[in-house]
Formats: structure tokens, sequence, C-alpha cells
């Protein structure tokens, strides 16, 4: 009997193919998350100005906020520390503009909050960290927990800090943040003091003590001077959000 001709490829074995596996899911951490707000965020938020912020960066690096984000076809998976799945788009971004025209990441402590002040958007958990990092990933440089409810803004210096989770020192108790004020005023004889203190309507007040008997012309050239000098400092720049400068004259 002749033997058929059966072609090679027809008679190998068919290798078989590789089971698929499930994907592991991560745990969830805000899996009985009810929406209310974390028992540390209510302290930190009950401390008085200006404590409240340091405060509230303090407990952020272990507590949940919730992102407002908007929904839309694709939406992207955020984890708790704030990644983003590569093969989703980025969901759009909400942000809220400051009154300087800076943009700052609205976070809510609560989901009733986050409703009351956008009724559409929908809500992703995550620590203050992923919170921090989202907003410096997305060329945000700053969050403000709680926009419509005595509301927390959290600097750019601050939510650095946040982000990388490194200690963050407010601007006016850090003693290198002064000592570098001092240093770049050194040659303005007009000047005789300067204090760094917290400010009113800025993160930090730099009070200029200037000598009496200046003129008009003299006081604009100081102040001018001053504020070249302390703009031009590398370490202030990177520590201090907002600055006022507060001329007064030096006491008799």
């Amino acid at each position: 009997m002749a033997e058929l001709g059966i072609p090679p490829e027809v008679a190998s074995p068919i290798p078989p193919t590789p089971a698929r596996t499930s994907p592991k899911l991560a745990p969830n951490p805000f899996s009985n998350d009810d929406g209310s707000q974390p028992p540390a965020l209510t302290e930190a938020k009950a401390v008085e100005p200006p404590g409240r912020t340091p405060a509230v960066v303090q407990v952020l690096g272990t507590n949940r906020v919730l992102v407002p984000l908007m929904p839309h076809a694709r939406p992207a998976v955020i984890g708790p520390n704030g990644e983003h799945d590569e093969d989703c788009d980025p969901p759009p971004m909400i942000t809220v503009e400051m009154g300087d025209g800076r943009h700052a990441l609205p976070v809510f402590s609560t989901f009733a909050a986050m409703v009351a002040w956008n009724p559409q958007s929908r809500p992703v958990p995550v620590y203050g960290v992923g919170a921090a990092r989202t907003a410096l990933n997305s060329g945000i440089q700053m969050l403000l927990l709680d926009p419509d409810d005595d509301a927390v803004l959290i600097g750019r210096p601050a939510t650095w800090a946040l982000a990388n989770e490194t200690p963050w020192t407010p601007a006016w108790e850090d003693q290198d943040v002064t000592n570098a004020v001092v240093a770049a005023l050194v040659g303005i004889e007009e000047i005789g003091a300067v204090r760094v203190e917290v400010g009113l309507t800025t993160e930090v007040r730099i009070v200029l003590a200037l000598r009496r008997g200046l003129d008009a012309d003299q006081l604009r050239s100081a102040i001018t001077r001053a504020s070249e000098a302390i703009g031009a400092a590398e370490l202030v720049r990177e520590r201090v959000d907002t600055i006022e400068l507060y001329p007064t004259s030096l006491p008799e």
C-alpha cells in the first residue's frame, strides 16, 4: 500500500496555546469607604491658622482624599498613589483658578462636599500623596482641599514635599529661608532689619525695617533692590510659594 504524502505542516502537532492568566487585582484600600471625612482630616482642619495647613499636609500622607474627575468615553485607572494605566486615555482634569491666575487641583475630604461643588464629577479616592503626584504630573503645582468648605490651600512647596514623601516645614518657620533672605539683603544699606513671618494673603510676609530719613526715591530704590535680591535667591524660590514685602521704619 502506498504511503500517503502528508505535508509536514499538517502532520506536525499543533503546539498548545498558552493559557491566559487573569491580571492580579491589587487590594483596594478604599473598599469600605463611605465617603465621610477621615477623622485625622477632621482634627487637622480644626487647627487654627496658620497651623492648619501644616497639620493637613502632615495627615494627608496616610489619609485619603477624593479627586473629582469628569466622566468620559475611556476612563483611565488611577491607583491609590496617583499612578495611571498607560493603556487608557487620561481623564479630563478639573482645576480651580486661584486669584493670582495659577491653578490648583481640587480635592475633597467628603463625597457630599464634592457632589455639592460639582454634581457631574465622579470621585476617585486616593491617598494625599497620590493626589499631590497627580497634580504635579498634570502640570499643576498646588492642591486645594474642600474649595467650598473652609478651603485649605496646599502650595507648591508643600505639594512637592507631599508627592515626594519628604517632610515639609512652612516657610515662615524655616530658619534656612530666613537666613537666605537676610543673606540676599546684605549690601542694601537702607535696610536696618528684616523679619520673615506668615503672610495675610501670601504664604510669607517679609518685613523690611528701613532706616529713618530716606526720601521717596530712596525708599523705592531700596524696596526694588530688595525685591530683586530676594527673587534671585534660589533657596527662597524653591521653598516659598508667594511673598509680600512689607516696608516699615526702624524704631527710634
